[in-house]
């Protein structure tokens, strides 16, 4: 018996203790026998059983007892199809998708939406009588209400004032007879405080982050901020998160600690101590316990190194970082102050002006030890110890300020930080390894691959120059770094590169694509199929908010007389003849923001279907009267006929064939164009352009299907389009006189 069992659309059954019922149908409800602690998208895979086609997952939900998920779908399934879901791990089993007809509508009987508010609608919900939500599938839906504010058709609210109004949902079956809801009662109101969820402390000027990733509830404040206000969150009565700062109203409820401005809610601290805040908005109070903190006092003073060794030759400092905190462990700016108190002719110490100190040994310098306290108050120091050592004669060479980690992400946050470039030097050292001098001048670096082959950067060999950073690099990886004294290799480490650049992820919404519009290019259909995520935003191309940028498509066509192979195709997919064609989806590069990304599809089947897209429509004309043409005045637009460009001149038929002949080498039949001069009739037939010409023409420069020209005079309203089969029609989109 199978781990999982599946919630099926038909009916109810058993397969020993296994039972299955439907949800709707962009999605299905899988019940495991025991309990699944995680599950993500990729587990589960659902595939048409007959067509063999997977149906794509477009998110996988646990839940919360891990006994049962939601697997939701980007495509509707399809009826009567058996399909075959498999999970990691779990086993596989099968379920039937079928529709029946509409027999209950849920509706939720009270339904309040906020004055002002968007794409307001009427909720509902349709069920066959299996239970299987159908609401998306059933067209014949009428709103019936007491007022104007609801559409009759969409079930659209206008929201711009308040009202209300009784509602139902009317269905209208295939027989004739009618379904309907009980009544819905719809309010538009003023949308107002429900509930008062979070309070904190912040600068005024500062949004506190409610609900960000590094959002911190703070309820304390030092005595000595005087900018410090606080901040409220809360829920109106639609379930929406509201920042309410702006509306709150404030009140201290111990003035001896503190006072707090009714109306901007800053808070003036007395003295230390824990004090009541009452906090109004509307309706709804809450009341919040604040502390003021003592004055913030200097109490420790911390260094990340007690005692460092220095080379007397040593031409790179000791960098000490220096850290102060005040009595409640919180950091504070207060000035420290670097003196050598020991061993001054050793030694220097400079404030680097960032909360760390260099140390240098003196040019003149013997062996040593030497001391520098830190000092923030006569109470409020420490001191770190310093040994000079004396470097004896240089023995070997050795390789300093080396990261053995880069990463392209300049931004990333590894602590400590993991450097995106360096500018690693050679020194000479003693037999102790103490540096015996300054750092080597005729000294430099090649850097070599796993293959051992030397890397560049374009035309430049990778560390030529002295520095050495992530983004030169094509891949990331481990490389090996040769360091050389002249033409001696004196030391041979190790770097490796990484990517830490949050990347989205990227994943086709269909297996299959269309060239619907019939233009011959498929990249728009392409591109339409794809979705990002990055963070927690989604990103398509038309999304208006995050939008996604198809840059370009990196594919393997299997059928290259239909869709050719493309290492770059960037903006057009052209068809070049009727048929279809299996995709094998590479690299596909997106810009998100102003961040491009090139991500690997690992091959994605996606299915082109080309077969309609380059035959005239069903039932087109061939004829078309225009007032006043005649065989002589007739003239017409031609793309690119003058010079290649794409300006149209109206040219007379004479010159387009020459045009066209020439242009792609084909022989553009004007024999099939005629023009009745007592009528005006227009009338084009077959073979204008046979089946090899047109394919000549769309190989060699026309990307647009059908190929067209414009007859003159007619505000670009009658075109003759020709077809790949050799079919020319004409397109007449003139308004009726």
């Amino acid at each position: 018996m199978s781990p999982i069992s599946f919630f099926r659309y038909l009916q109810s059954f058993r397969s020993g203790t296994n039972s299955a019922c439907a949800i709707n149908p962009t999605s299905v409800k899988v019940t495991f026998n025991q309990e699944v602690e995680e599950l993500a998208k990729a587990d589960v895979t659902v595939t048409n059983k007959e067509a063999n086609v997977k149906q794509l997952v477009k998110s996988v939900e646990l839940a919360e007892d891990g006994k049962s998920a939601t697997v939701t779908f980007y495509d509707a399934l399809t009826e009567d199809a058996t399909y075959t879901v498999a999970v990691k791990d779990a086993g596989s089993s099968e379920f039937t998708f079928v529709v029946g007809v509409p027999t209950t509508i849920e509706v939720k009987e009270t339904q309040a939406f906020a004055k002002d508010a968007a794409n307001a609608k009427v909720s509902y919900k349709v069920l066959d009588e299996n239970g299987l939500d159908i609401t998306a599938d059933v067209e014949n839906v009428e709103f019936q209400s007491t007022s104007a504010i609801v559409n009759s058709s969409t079930g659209a609210i206008t929201t711009s004032s308040t009202g209300s109004a009784f509602v139902y949902v009317v269905v209208t079956k295939e027989d004739g007879t009618e379904l309907k809801s009980n009544r819905i009662t719809v309010k538009v109101e003023e949308a107002s405080a429900k509930s008062l969820d979070e309070v904190t402390i912040g600068a005024q000027a500062l949004n506190p982050g409610f609900g960000a990733a590094n959002y911190k509830q703070e309820l304390r404040v030092s005595k000595d901020n005087a900018s410090a206000y606080i901040h409220v969150l809360g829920q109106n009565q639609f379930g929406n998160d509201v920042d309410y700062t702006s509306a709150a109203k404030f009140e201290s409820l111990d003035l001896d600690v503190a006072v707090v401005d009714a109306s901007t809610g800053l808070i003036t601290p007395i003295k230390a101590g824990k004090f009541a805040v009452k906090v109004t908005v509307g309706s709804v109070t809450k009341t919040v316990e604040l502390e003021v903190l003592a004055s913030s006092e200097a109490t420790t003073i911390e260094t990340d190194k007690t005692s460092v060794t220095l080379s007397n030759k040593a031409t790179s400092p000791e960098v000490i970082e220096v850290t102060v905190k005040d009595q409640h462990d919180l950091e504070t700016s207060d000035a420290v102050t670097a003196t050598v108190k020991t061993g001054d002719k050793l030694i220097t110490v400079a404030d680097n002006q960032d909360g760390t100190f260099s140390i240098s040994p003196k040019a003149d310098a013997k062996a040593g030890t030497a001391t520098i306290e830190f000092k923030v108050s006569d109470t409020v120091k420490t001191t770190v110890n310093v040994v000079i050592t004396e470097a004896g004669n240089v023995d070997a060479y050795a390789v300093k300020e080396f990261a053995a980690k880069l990463d392209v992400n300049s931004s990333n946050t590894a602590n400590p930080k993991t450097p995106s470039s360096m500018t690693p030097a050679i020194i000479p050292v003693d037999a102790n390894g103490v540096q015996a001098g300054a750092a080597v001048g005729n000294s430099r670096f090649v850097v070599k691959d796993s293959e051992g082959v030397e890397v560049k950067s374009g035309q430049t060999n990778i560390g030529a120059d002295g520095t050495i950073a992530a983004s030169e690099f094509a891949k990331v990886g481990t490389y090996t770094v040769e360091a050389y004294v002249g033409n001696v290799l004196v030391d041979t480490k190790t770097v490796e590169v990484v990517d830490t650049t949050p990347k989205p992820t990227l994943e086709f919404t269909s297996t299959s694509i269309t060239d619907a519009d019939k233009d011959g290019d498929l990249f728009d259909e392409l591109a339409g199929k794809l979705s990002a995520t990055l963070g927690d935003n989604t990103y398509t191309i038309a999304d208006q908010t995050n939008t996604l940028i198809v840059d370009s498509v990196k594919f393997i066509s299997s059928n290259s007389d239909v869709v050719a192979s493309a290492t770059q195709a960037a903006n057009t997919v052209d068809v070049l003849n009727p048929g279809t064609a299996n995709l094998l989806i590479g690299e596909v590069t997106v810009t998100i923001g102003q961040t491009q990304y090139t991500i690997d599809m690992k091959n994605f089947k996606l299915v082109a279907d080309a077969t309609a897209a380059q035959t005239a429509p069903a039932n087109s004309a061939q004829t078309a009267t225009v007032n006043g043409l005649t065989t002589d005045n007739a003239r017409f637009l031609v793309f690119g006929l003058v010079g290649q460009s794409s300006a149209q001149t109206p040219s007379t038929l004479a010159e387009v064939k020459a045009y066209i002949d020439s242009t792609y080498d084909v022989n553009f039949d004007t024999s099939k164009i005629s023009v009745d001069d007592a009528t005006g009739e227009l009338t084009v037939s077959n073979g204008l352009l046979s089946a090899a010409d047109w394919k000549k023409v769309k190989q060699n420069g026309n990307k647009s299907l059908p190929y067209k020209i414009t007859l003159d005079g007619t505000g670009k309203k009658v075109k003759i389009a020709m077809y790949a089969d050799g079919t020319a029609v004409i397109e007449d989109t003139r308004s009726a006189e």
